[in-house]
């Protein structure tokens, strides 16, 4: 059976990446656990306040009571390859008429003082449309969906995210939230690309009028199907971004 799994690999550069020889590093479980099917986008940070053991913390979405339904996990590490899961899941999706009633993935977490801020995607069975929530926790796992979800919701039809708008990828840099996720319009099912959005709160989003910021390639290019789930990483005051892309729809 088809199943997904977390692995590691590192750069000097984070061009040529080194896969680790022991990976997968965060693997299905094999219980008939709630994560049995498949693990999978995930969003870790290194928090220098916590303890040694947890100083790498990690949540994911976990598969299995369907081939839809993701819920979300939490685990942490010492040092980014070796993880333990914290037992059960930390936050599942809502009712099946909520925004979110089918799926939850693609969380983006990062510490705001010693708020735990999460920005991730619901899938809503009602209208079929994918969106962007957000969450608060004092310690990464007792979240609080916030009330006004979704935040950041898909275009009007004829817009180039009209269908949706998933797996966020979320910076703070100074005062300003800054948000790239995956978006695609009604008629080009699997055609994702990635925008941009700032926020001044975390809630109130205003998309870019340049989207989408990261497009497909060009025909017979390696990205000319998806040019999606991006990570986005400021270093040395560049903007630096790793992304997924395909070539063959779909996937054989």
């Amino acid at each position: 059976e088809l199943r997904s799994r977390i692995c590691y690999c590192e750069s000097s550069d984070g061009v040529n990446w080194t896969k680790y020889a022991g990976n997968p590093v965060l693997d299905v479980s094999y219980n008939g656990d709630w994560d049995s099917l498949g693990v999978e986008t995930v969003s870790v940070l290194i928090d220098d306040l916590a303890p040694a053991n947890e100083r790498y913390k990690m949540w994911y979405a976990g598969q299995y009571f369907n081939e839809y339904r993701y819920d979300f996990g939490y685990a942490y590490s010492p040092d980014g390859k070796n993880w333990t899961k914290y037992p059960g899941t930390v936050m599942e999706v809502g009712n099946a008429t909520s925004w979110e009633g089918g799926f939850i993935e693609g969380p983006s977490v990062l510490k705001d003082g010693n708020v735990y801020k999460m920005w991730y995607t619901g899938y809503d069975l009602t209208n079929g449309k994918v969106n962007t929530g957000y969450a608060t926790s004092p310690d990464g796992i007792s979240w609080i969906k916030y009330a006004g979800n979704p935040v950041i919701t898909t275009g009007n039809i004829g817009e180039w995210d009209s269908f949706s708008v998933q797996d966020p990828h979320v910076l703070k840099i100074g005062a300003t939230y800054h948000m790239w996720y995956g978006g695609m319009d009604q008629d080009d099912t699997y055609g994702q690309e990635t925008g941009y959005a700032f926020s001044s709160d975390g809630i109130a989003w205003t998309k870019s009028i340049l989207n989408p910021v990261l497009q497909k390639g060009s025909p017979g290019d390696w990205d000319d199907t998806i040019a999606s789930f991006p990570t986005v990483l400021l270093d040395n005051g560049v903007l630096k971004m790793w992304y997924t892309g395909e070539d063959v729809d779909p996937l054989p």
